[in-house]
């Protein structure tokens, strides 16, 4: 097995989150600034077909677009149809990573601490309060 300098980054990143079963995870998740801006200001969407290669989704087309879409720039394969998913079908979790949370692999470990000073009175004004959070892994 080759050395983990070796291994791309992209590569490691995916291996230790697959475990979660959270679909596959993308690196690079933003989309590239070369797509149409419609594309951009949308992100990936369901039914959008297209490429995974150095940690990033490459955009080929989308099954749910009209051929004629902006989204399908680069064209559709021949006798495309589009396809109308019955959104009944789909489950939604607004609220399943909250704001500030991590999706990890299982040997990271989170700890958080607090490092807080001040002074007495009429010594000085400034009074400082500061968090320090980190992560170690675990073996």
């Amino acid at each position: 097995m080759a050395s983990s300098s070796s291994v791309a980054a992209h590569e490691v990143y995916a291996r230790q989150l697959l475990p979660s079963q959270r679909g596959y995870p993308i690196f690079i998740p933003e989309p590239s600034t070369t797509l149409p801006p419609q594309f951009v200001e949308r992100g990936v969407d369901v039914g959008d077909i297209g490429i995974i290669m150095d940690g990033s989704f490459f955009f080929v087309f989308s099954v749910c677009a009209a051929a004629d879409d902006p989204v399908n720039h680069l064209g559709v394969p021949d006798g495309f149809q589009r396809f109308h998913p019955n959104e009944r079908l789909f489950s939604k979790y607004p609220n399943m990573h909250k704001k500030g949370s991590e999706l990890t692999s299982s040997s990271i470990k989170k700890h958080k601490t607090a490092v807080e000073g001040g002074v007495k009175e009429n010594e000085c004004v400034v009074c400082l309060s500061r968090h320090y959070p980190f992560s170690h892994f675990a073996r």
